[in-house]
């Protein structure tokens, strides 16, 4: 192609470009005044104010929860808790089984004093309708 014909080309190209860019000022321009460009506007801040409400609470939310699952213990805690309540468990069923033989123990020890208590009110009373 020859030199001439690229630099008119170029030039119809640049030509239609500023065709073009005049054409969609005059749009905008005819929106402007028409108020449809008010009304995108206060939609969008609407849709904009909606999003960023959502987004804080969202956060809000997010805060929430990784303070909670501070507060879990791990997978290694739990099974340091199961061992030591094991431990527990052994320790309780070896009192449970202390307690149970002093229970028997005190019982025995109950009736006796029972049978002591009865045997001297018997004796005095006995003693009692003797003397009169």
């Amino acid at each position: 192609m020859s030199p001439i014909l690229l630099n008119v080309l170029s030039v119809a190209i640049a030509g239609s470009s500023l065709v073009i860019s005049v054409l969609a000022f005059y749009r905008l321009l005819q929106l402007d005044r028409s108020g449809k460009f008010r009304a995108l506007a206060e939609t969008i801040d609407t849709v904009e104010s909606a999003r960023a409400e959502t987004e804080r609470k969202l956060g809000e939310r997010l805060s929430h929860l990784e303070g909670a699952l501070q507060h879990i213990p791990s997978a290694q805690q739990m099974n340091a808790l199961r061992v030591e309540l094991s431990k527990a468990e052994a320790i309780i069923a070896g009192l449970d089984g202390r307690l149970e033989s002093l229970s028997d123990i005190l019982r025995s020890h109950e009736n006796r004093l029972t049978q002591i208590f009865d045997d001297a009110l018997s004796r005095g009373r006995g003693a009692a309708r003797g003397k009169t």
